[in-house]
């Protein structure tokens, strides 16, 4: 007789499933023991990993452009329309979409170019009644605002 102990139907059942599972699992393997199919496993699975980990940085890195246009200050954070629309692309989803107050978005864009060419036109004009245009824009605000003639 052995000093093992005799193992029955259970035990084996139980030993089968556990070589199983680590088959499975990938199992370890020592440099001695591993074949070429599980070594070509093994380079696959590196390549998809490594794969993944590029789209990984490309996808942070889109992101990372989106936020870089954010506006953080003690008032508050302002997001500019098109982030978010960059935002919504890397994720592959239409952010803004359903979004009630888009045309607010869209319109604050438009009138702060507004702005901007109506500072740039003022800047002009004021340059120009510099050069001695004083009277014409005189005459021009007084035809826009008639008062009564002063005697």
């Amino acid at each position: 007789m052995t000093d093992q102990p005799r193992l029955g139907p259970i035990d084996h059942a139980r030993t089968a499933n556990q070589t199983r599972q680590t088959t499975q699992a990938g199992g370890r393997h020592t440099v001695d023991s591993i074949t070429s199919d599980a070594l070509d496993q093994l380079y696959a699975t590196v390549q998809r990993l490594n794969r993944r980990a590029q789209a990984a940085e490309s996808e942070n890195a889109v992101y990372r452009r989106a936020i870089a246009q954010w506006d953080v200050s003690d008032r508050g954070t302002y997001i500019p329309h098109a982030s978010l629309v960059a935002i919504g692309r890397a994720a592959g989803t239409d952010v803004l979409g359903s979004v009630r107050h888009l045309k607010h978005f869209e319109r604050v864009e438009q009138a702060e170019a507004a702005l901007a060419a109506f500072k740039d036109r003022i800047e002009a004009i004021t340059d120009e009644a510099r050069g001695g245009i004083r009277q014409q824009l005189g005459d021009a605000l007084a035809a826009l605002d008639p008062q009564e003639p002063q005697t």
